[in-house]
């Protein structure tokens, strides 16, 4: 199977999942437990930063990580996906 650039080196269902749980942190959620599989991919070591410390800019790290096309617009094309 090849990986496309605009799902950031991810299948299709890890993007979506790793996008909604970036955006939950983003909204506050309570408790967010990145999946195994997905723990090395640069958008959830961003996610584990944030958890970690509440820093925000590690979220807009994690959301460019999963929008490497578009770093710029990328929350609006995680709230659009």
């Amino acid at each position: 199977m090849v990986l496309l650039p605009e799902y950031a080196g991810l299948e299709p269902q890890d993007w979506h999942a790793l996008k909604d749980l970036v955006l939950g942190a983003a909204y506050g959620a309570g408790e967010i437990s990145i999946p195994p599989r997905l723990r090395s991919h640069p958008a959830a070591q961003h996610l584990q930063s944030f958890l970690t410390s509440r820093d925000k800019k590690h979220l807009d790290k994690a959301a460019e990580a999963l929008c490497p096309l578009h770093p710029d617009t990328a929350w609006l094309a995680l709230m659009k996906s």
